[in-house]
């Protein structure tokens, strides 16, 4: 799974939004489309959406990953 998020969401409206709710972000360590400026990308959009997202990792690349989305329920 992608780490994407729309860079057009206001901040403001993003941070009421998400305020309450848990964010996760789900991807695999072998992603081909995640490069370090990607990955930079996303933490510095969580920063102005004040968001802490839980991050969970698996073996493999851009796939669904069964095993961790069982972890989400």
């Amino acid at each position: 799974m992608g780490r994407y998020f729309s860079t057009g969401y206001g901040f403001q409206k993003g941070q009421v939004v998400f305020h309450d709710k848990e964010v996760i972000e789900v991807y695999g360590n072998q992603d081909p489309f995640l490069t370090e400026v990607r990955i930079k990308e996303m933490e510095t959009l969580n920063e102005k959406l004040k968001l802490k997202p839980r991050v969970l990792t698996f073996e493999g690349a851009h796939e669904i990953h069964l095993p961790t989305l069982l972890q989400l329920q």
